[in-house]
């Protein structure tokens, strides 16, 4: 398992391992920022997903929330011969900050 936040921030892992049913784990994982970027904003030119385009790993509902954690602040949507609005997406999953 790893967690990260983006290009500014470092990583943290945990070693995968095998749990029964029922039981339970718990780690606190830490990632601290190691590039400044003030002054500068965040893209991804290039977002596909299922919902739109057929292919890709996550539904548009849950690449909201993974560009919100990665901290994207301009989403290029390229679902294939659709034009996408992130929007109101953005909005139904509350990750939008204005």
């Amino acid at each position: 398992m790893i967690a990260g936040r983006g290009f500014e921030y470092s990583i943290d892992e945990v070693v995968v391992f095998t749990i029964e049913a029922g039981e339970t784990f718990s780690r606190m994982l830490s990632i601290r920022r190691e590039v400044p970027t003030d002054g500068d904003i965040a893209c991804d030119t290039h977002v596909h997903t299922r919902t739109h385009s057929g292919h890709g790993d996550a539904t548009v509902q849950e690449r909201m929330i993974t560009i919100a954690a990665a901290g994207i602040e301009l989403p290029i949507a390229t679902d294939h011969n659709a034009h996408i609005d992130h929007d109101p997406f953005a909005r139904q999953m509350n990750v939008r900050l204005y």
